[in-house]
């Protein structure tokens, strides 16, 4: 019975994301767009556009910054993206037994990179990520959906959080 509550929660969160697109398993990954004609910019740029998103992504590993959401004091936890290929790593992921796996990319007609994956993880958790890329930035949202039930929603940026200091108080 929790098997089958956590797959439908599993699947009521993808069915949130309208136009939800995941990779295939395939040898080589395609940058999804809508048509040149459909968005005003010609066929050329287009592929240009497709060009930069894509090697934006797999150019470096990504430094992201990471909260737990519905919690009072959530902290800012690390991780570290990478993007070869068809496939992404989170380093924290791969650390608590998720597998890496195959991502879609698709470009809106901004230039805004679109990221969608899921990961399997072990006693049958679900990471489901979806991320943007805009210029030098990734940001996006992270659910882990566990068997139990539990799911743990973050929110994460490559963008260094900027952190409250509180005064020092002088001593009398």
């Amino acid at each position: 019975m929790k098997k089958i509550l956590s797959t439908m929660l599993v699947l009521g969160f993808l069915v949130s994301f309208s136009g939800l697109v995941f990779a295939a398993e395939t040898t080589t990954r395609q940058v999804t767009t809508a048509p040149a004609a459909a968005t005003g910019i010609s066929v050329q740029q287009r592929k240009l556009m497709e060009a930069r998103a894509s090697n934006t992504l797999t150019a470096q590993p990504w430094t992201v910054y990471r909260s737990l959401q519905g919690v009072k004091k959530p902290r800012v936890e690390t991780d570290v993206l990478t993007f070869t290929g068809n496939e992404m790593v989170s380093q924290d992921l791969s650390l608590q037994g998720f597998s890496p796996s195959n991502y879609a990319l698709r470009l809106q007609e901004d230039g805004t990179g679109i990221i969608e994956t899921m990961q399997s993880g072990p006693n049958d958790s679900m990471a489901v990520c979806r991320g943007e890329v805009r210029g030098e930035v990734l940001m996006g949202e992270l659910s882990i959906n566990h068997k139990n039930g539990a799911v743990e929603s973050y929110v994460f940026t490559s963008e260094t959080p900027r952190v409250a200091v509180e005064p020092v108080k002088k001593a009398k």
